[in-house]
């Protein structure tokens, strides 16, 4: 089985269950969760290399294959007609930089370069022409060893390449938007990190979230309209403690356990934090957490323990 890009936790967790991801929900895990573009084609293929599921095969072959491709169209300068922008994406400023050649580009960013960055590919005119200038590509890349291909958008290959997925089954039948009817790695209570946040958050679902939102969708009778659950559908609710208590959906399958001996995080913080752990496992409602923390705070604050 390829390397899942999820985290420890989970992976320890299905492991330890003793369950087994078929090839498509393989194939869904390292589209969705590995950002880089190159690095996910490699998994992707490598799945290709065990699966014998043809209509399966059929569909990752076709995206693996618009992705490379496109790649790869990106980096060709065309006889030198086009040009590659280059924006720095940062907080403070904007930056643009254009040059010729892809090659370029690159040695610009690797000498200058710490922030994530865009470059679009841009056709130049030397006067009327039909074809759309902004008919091209656009790659944003996140720094790091190598640099990773988070998002991209090409239209100067959607026309050489006949792509079309809804030749293939229904949207959520798909690899990359299919439901995954599995448990939830964590439980009612846990305190996790999210790979996008420098603090925890808290639990709020059971593991068989995503078994009764099945089971709730497959009991109803919708009529003439069909009900289906997709990739959206794997989010699970967590409490946002240092964000006024408020409660945001994220993926469970990148979330890691909370280890307090790793993280550098006040005393009270971390006692706070343990305290609304328990209160939701006994499913206190969130107005009574709230209160009691503030309580709490108030007291350390007036009696100097904070």
């Amino acid at each position: 089985m390829v390397k899942l890009p999820i985290s420890e936790t989970a992976l320890k967790y299905y492991e330890e269950t003793g369950y087994k991801f078929s090839y498509k929900e393989q194939a869904h895990l390292c589209y969705r969760y590995i950002p880089g573009l190159l690095e996910r084609n490699k998994a992707l293929r490598e799945i290709l290399e065990e699966s014998d599921d043809e209509e399966l095969n059929k569909d990752i072959r076709m995206m693996a294959e618009y992705e490379i491709n496109a790649y790869r169209m990106f980096m060709d300068n065309k006889e030198g007609k086009c040009v590659y922008t280059l924006e720095i994406i940062c907080r403070h400023s904007e930056h643009r930089y254009i040059f010729t050649t892809m090659e370029a580009a690159v040695e610009f960013v690797d000498r200058w370069v710490l922030d994530d960055y865009r470059i679009e590919k841009k056709r130049l005119f030397d006067g009327c022409d039909e074809t759309d200038s902004d008919n091209m590509s656009t790659f944003t890349f996140k720094r790091g060893e190598p640099d990773e291909i988070i998002e991209y958008w090409s239209g100067e290959y959607d026309d050489v390449f006949n792509y079309d997925p809804r030749e293939h089954g229904p949207f959520e039948e798909r690899f990359d938007n299919i439901f995954m009817n599995v448990d939830c790695p964590f439980e009612l209570g846990d305190i996790v990190k999210a790979p996008d946040k420098c603090y925890p958050v808290i639990v709020l679902c059971d593991r068989n979230i995503f078994h009764e939102r099945y089971e709730e969708v497959r009991k109803h009778d919708w009529g003439n309209i069909i009900m289906t659950l997709d990739y959206e559908d794997n989010l699970i609710p967590v409490l946002d403690y240092r964000n006024d208590f408020s409660i945001t959906y994220v993926r469970p399958f990148d979330l890691e356990k909370f280890n307090p001996n790793k993280e550098d995080f006040s005393e009270s913080f971390y006692d706070d934090l343990s305290y609304i752990s328990k209160m939701v496992r006994c499913r206190f409602n969130m107005d009574t957490i709230k209160t009691s923390i503030e309580v709490g705070q108030r007291y350390r604050h007036e009696f100097g323990n904070e």
